[in-house]
């Protein structure tokens, strides 16, 4: 461990102490908090990999948060065991120049490092997504030259150690612009990604049927992120992002079996306030966040379900008095749970986020312990 982590670790496990289990999430429609009345620099813009990208640091906590419930007014206590369904593993991206950058995986669990993926031609990867909860995940991995990348395969053991890198045969020109940036069908047999074009000043979505080797392009003119596919691939759900931020909405569908082309021109729009949202594996129905507002030192969000034949929202648990709030989530492979990012901000530490899992049929939110990471980054389970 290096000198700056050791660093890192006393002060966050210091201050860790400061955090009481009723500060993380409320049952909809109650009021909590998640760091009231710490200070937070304006928060980082989301911009191209070809400048910059939010960065990760992961730290070791000493002291274990508890579990949450998310319905019933917040009460405490441990959890030894994950509850059925829920991933063993999670893997998120490290960019570089933080350190230990490439892809670290940790266990759900404890939160502790089980073991990552070094990064290769001295390059960050572009995003990762898994295949079915895992074991095996799909990496956007660099090709020794910026806006060049190959989609590449890797598995976890039991332990959650990663094997080697295996080729896919596909080859990316261009950047990944933002967050989940790239989707894959629970069975592995078709791949989505959503890329900037380098040179051309616009971002584009390619389609990959990984059994026939077909595949398909359609292009756009703003940042897209937050793909999801229906089960069967022939649904893909975006966000189009907006302003300087580029963060959000409008949240769109996409056909797969419609002609290449323009993007929004061949797109159905689902909703102008939806800034995350994710396909169901049916196709039929989607999981969602919403914010209060998008530039404010504090905000709420709200996460829903909502079938696509209706607006109407089933709401799961609000999360108020979220420092700079924004909406970052990855659902696990049973649509029972989502991998929230919430906003922490403790006292020295902006920018930080700590994972936890909301069960969406009971609304509970359980802290995974001993991790944290920096700003918003690509996490799969």
């Amino acid at each position: 461990m290096s000198t700056l982590e050791d660093r890192l670790r006393d002060a966050f496990s210091a201050e860790a102490a400061t955090v009481k289990a009723e500060s993380i999430s409320g049952p909809p429609g109650q009021p909590s908090s998640l760091a009231a009345g710490l200070r937070r620099p304006q928060r980082r813009p989301l911009i191209t990999l070809a400048s910059a990208v939010a960065v990760v640091v992961v730290v070791a906590l000493t002291a274990a948060l508890p579990l949450l419930r998310g319905r019933a007014h917040p009460a405490a206590r441990q959890t030894s065991a994950l509850a059925a369904g829920v991933p063993r593993f999670f893997v998120s991206d490290v960019p570089l120049p933080m350190p230990n950058p490439g892809l670290i995986v940790r266990s759900t669990q404890t939160g502790k490092i089980t073991g990552e993926i070094k990064p290769l031609h001295g390059l960050s990867y572009g995003s990762v997504a898994a295949i079915d909860g895992g074991p095996t995940f799909v990496a956007a991995v660099p090709a020794g030259s910026p806006c060049r990348y190959q989609l590449e395969r890797f598995r976890l053991n039991d332990r959650g150690q990663p094997g080697s890198l295996v080729p896919m045969n596909i080859t990316v020109l261009g950047d990944f612009p933002g967050i989940n940036t790239l989707a894959v069908t629970p069975d592995g047999r078709t791949l989505a990604y959503a890329t900037y074009v380098c040179g051309q000043a616009r971002d584009k979505v390619t389609v990959v049927n990984l059994a026939t080797g077909h595949t398909k392009v359609w292009t756009n003119t703003t940042v897209l992120q937050g793909l999801s596919l229906s089960a069967d691939g022939r649904l893909l759900a975006f966000a189009q992002g907006g302003g300087p931020e580029l963060i959000g909405g409008p949240e769109w569908l996409l056909d797969t079996s419609a002609p290449a082309g323009s993007l929004i021109a061949r797109s159905r729009l689902i909703s102008r306030t939806i800034d995350w949202a994710a396909l169901v594996r049916n196709g039929a129905s989607l999981d969602g966040c919403t914010l209060s507002s998008q530039v404010t030192k504090h905000g709420t969000l709200t996460y829903f379900s909502r079938s696509l034949a209706s607006p109407a929202q089933h709401v799961i648990a609000r999360y108020r008095d979220v420092p700079f709030p924004m909406c970052s989530a990855d659902p696990d492979p049973t649509d029972h749970y989502l991998l929230i990012q919430l906003e922490v901000n403790l006292p020295k530490r902006p920018d930080w986020t700590r994972p936890v899992i909301l069960d969406l049929r009971s609304g509970r939110t359980t802290v995974i312990p001993g991790a944290a990471l920096f700003n918003q980054v690509d996490v799969a389970w």
